[in-house]
């Protein structure tokens, strides 16, 4: 989300829907778990402390439903920002995820997410 460094309120709505969603938080649980994400990025050097996490504890298919997730983030104002799309590739890469499930992933979410309704 704050990949390009501009947050719209789409990709807010996006990744509250998804936590909401994915660990059944009410909007108030949501709400702190997002600032706390927050400061916790705020104050973070690198990745890898966050994605050795998940990494090691993670399935295969696991991982790859987190890729999707922030290709659904970086897909919820339509465009895709070149420095969206390096986070979600180093991100991806960090979880061990290989170019081709990376680009599968994202192929799924755009025609997905983007696709005339």
């Amino acid at each position: 989300m704050r990949a390009d460094l501009e947050v719209t309120e789409k990709e807010r709505t996006v990744v509250v829907a998804a936590l909401q969603s994915k660990f059944e938080l009410t909007p108030e649980e949501t709400g702190e778990l997002v600032e706390l994400a927050e400061s916790e990025a705020d104050d973070s050097i690198d990745h890898y402390q966050f994605t050795s996490l998940i990494k090691n504890g993670y399935s295969r298919e696991q991982k790859r439903k987190v890729v999707e997730y922030l290709w659904t983030v970086a897909f919820a104002d339509a465009t895709v920002d070149k420095d969206e799309e390096y986070m979600v590739r180093k991100i991806a890469n960090l979880l061990g995820i290989s170019h081709r499930e990376y680009i599968e992933v994202k192929l799924e979410v755009r025609d997905r997410d983007i696709a005339p309704n």
